[in-house]
């Protein structure tokens, strides 16, 4: 069997929507965060850290390190289990002075 331009160009286009379809499908996948709490005390941020860490749930670090981000879909369950491991110490705190990041 001998490859042809027109087959070699079909073959390119077929890998090239392959690609284009997975490429989609990873970005699509990409896990949308929200902010847990915000503003902690180093102490604080530290503790809650410690226990995402433990309990094996993603987070990230925003805002200069003072905003601790989680999976969107999980953030009240997250905050209502580290509620019952007393964690933050003073929750109203970080609640009460949350800021939206990013915005002007």
């Amino acid at each position: 069997m001998r490859l042809t331009e027109p087959k070699i160009q079909a073959a390119l286009g077929v890998v090239l929507v392959l690609m284009v379809g997975l490429a989609g499908l990873f970005m699509g996948r990409q896990t949308d965060f929200r902010v847990l709490y915000a503003n902690l005390a180093d102490k604080d941020g530290g503790a809650i850290i410690a226990q995402l860490s433990q309990m094996n749930i993603p987070y990230k670090h925003a805002d200069g390190g003072s905003a601790i981000l989680v999976p969107a879909e999980r953030v009240n369950d997250i905050r209502m289990r580290l509620a019952s491991r007393a964690c933050p110490r003073e929750p109203w705190v970080a609640l009460i002075r949350w800021r939206p990041i990013g915005l002007a």
